[in-house]
């Protein structure tokens, strides 16, 4: 019997369906009949860097809002509505988006589904709500200066991005929410919460048809956009040299190592050579752009005052972001450093590191988010 012989940058067929519903909406639809149970994600282009820096948090704190409630569903109806049939769904909010999903048995999916398209188009935002959950917000935000991980990721993007927004915590500060309103909230959501701006996906035990369907019904009708400041992004500089940065924190017992590299863009030009590409990039459709690899590091180290430390061998992770702003990327290794006596072993290690032929195709790419309903604030390294 003779087998097709796939190559190493062969790409798989896509297994779903994009589709473009009458009102600009996308829809992503994948049936999987074997499953009996039904993902729906929703992902809006609404994440940290379309607020203007005034407003930093805003798409983060507008995640919380969005669950309580509308004037058809009282706060934690929506909860009880999925939880009550067996289902789960949580959110988060990244740098380029905010993501809305939920899991329920596919028969259930048609009545819970309009729940989740009447909190994303017509949230009402209610003042009362809106100072206690910045209470929870502002919590949120604490809590990180208590996590070394949260300390060393916020330093290290902002020594990577000096000028663009993804310098900036997805949390926001305590000082620029607490200049926030309601009604600055509602023009943010009514601004970006629209079709054009949303991707529908669903996966599972649901034919096309139906799927079309119940989207089309639970997602309409949007409401008339309004408008707010809107940020516009600067083109980072290039980074011509290697930023270092160690913070000191002597009662910590473990340190921490963060390496950072600066890559080409999504957005940037094709590379011809299948040996360029990144491992991410290799299940690219075979017309993406696929840029090269070369680029620049940054690394930074946090740890106790006067320790020596190692990279211990497999212990490094890596994220990928994109920014589309100034058509770059970058990747991040973060380490747990255990304490040791020969300060050489560590520069050889961080050395060997930066050089390894197979760093590249050993590395994960993630995407930094803040999943907060039912989770840890802050899922940085190691870690997210």
């Amino acid at each position: 019997m003779n087998l097709p012989q796939l190559s190493r940058f062969s790409t798989p067929p896509f297994p779903a369906q994009i589709l473009t519903l009458d009102n600009g909406l996308t829809l992503i639809h994948q049936h999987a009949p074997a499953t009996g149970v039904a993902a729906i994600d929703v992902w809006v282009k609404a994440g940290a860097i379309v607020e203007p820096d005034e407003w930093a948090g805003m798409a983060h704190f507008l995640e919380h809002m969005i669950f309580k409630g509308t004037e058809c569903q009282s706060p934690g109806s929506f909860d009880r509505a999925i939880e009550n049939r067996g289902g789960m769904t949580n959110a988060a909010t990244s740098y380029d988006y905010a993501h809305f999903f939920m899991t329920i048995a596919a028969p259930a999916l048609q009545d819970t589904l309009p729940h989740l398209g009447d909190l994303l188009l017509n949230a009402s935002i209610p003042d009362d709500e809106f100072s206690h959950e910045r209470d929870v917000v502002l919590e949120e935000i604490r809590q990180t200066y208590d996590n070394p991980d949260c300390i060393a990721f916020e330093a290290l993007m902002e020594s990577i991005y000096q000028h663009h927004p993804y310098g900036r915590s997805i949390l926001g500060t305590e000082e620029k929410l607490m200049k926030r309103s309601p009604a600055e909230m509602r023009h943010f959501h009514r601004t970006h919460y629209q079709p054009n701006n949303m991707t529908v996906v669903l996966v599972g035990d649901i034919p096309q048809t139906e799927a079309v369907q119940w989207v089309e019904q639970a997602f309409h009708p949007f409401p008339a956009p309004l408008t707010c400041p809107i940020s516009a992004p600067t083109t980072e500089p290039p980074l011509t040299g290697i930023r270092r940065q160690e913070l000191r924190m002597p009662r910590l017992e473990q340190a921490r190592l963060m390496m950072a590299w600066v890559v080409p863009g999504i957005e940037s030009p094709p590379s011809p050579h299948p040996q360029d590409l990144l491992p991410w990039q290799r299940f690219l459709p075979s017309d993406t752009p696929r840029p090269p690899t070369r680029c620049l590091w940054v690394r930074l180290a946090l740890g106790c005052a006067g320790r020596k430390s190692i990279v211990p061998p497999g212990s490094r992770t890596a994220r990928r972001k994109a920014t589309r702003a100034s058509h770059q990327q970058w990747f991040y290794t973060p380490a747990r450093i255990e304490p040791v006596h020969n300060h050489g072993l560590v520069r050889r290690s961080t050395s060997r590191a930066c050089r390894s032929p197979d760093l590249r195709s050993s590395l994960y790419f993630g995407n930094h988010s803040h999943q907060c309903r039912r989770a840890c604030p802050c899922q940085t390294p190691a870690l997210q």
